[in-house]
């Protein structure tokens, strides 16, 4: 058991080590962008990232909603093939088959 104890705590311990490393990272490439004057840039790229967010969400959108208008469609289709009457229920499944 305390075998398993010092595992956890060894692999806590990567994770903070590997989570500083990261935001000191993240701060030095801030700094150095800001201090070669980037932040026009980055404002930019910003922008056309954002259009190309909206873009993509909305074809996401589409390609999400197709099956679910192809069911709606292939529904009505279905129900416009069985002509109003008295039907018993094998009737319809022998029709189908």
């Amino acid at each position: 058991m305390r075998a398993e104890t010092m595992g956890n705590l060894k692999g806590v311990f990567s994770a903070l080590v590997i989570s500083l490393l990261a935001i000191i990272f993240a701060y030095t490439c801030a700094s150095l962008l800001y201090h070669l004057n980037f932040l026009k840039i980055i404002g930019m790229l910003s922008i056309i990232l954002m259009s190309y967010k909206v873009i993509v969400a909305i074809l996401v959108g589409i390609v999400l909603l197709i099956p679910l208008i192809l069911k709606i469609y292939y529904y009505v289709r279905k129900k416009e093939c069985i002509e109003p009457g008295n039907y018993r229920l094998e009737d319809i499944i022998e029709d189908e088959n």
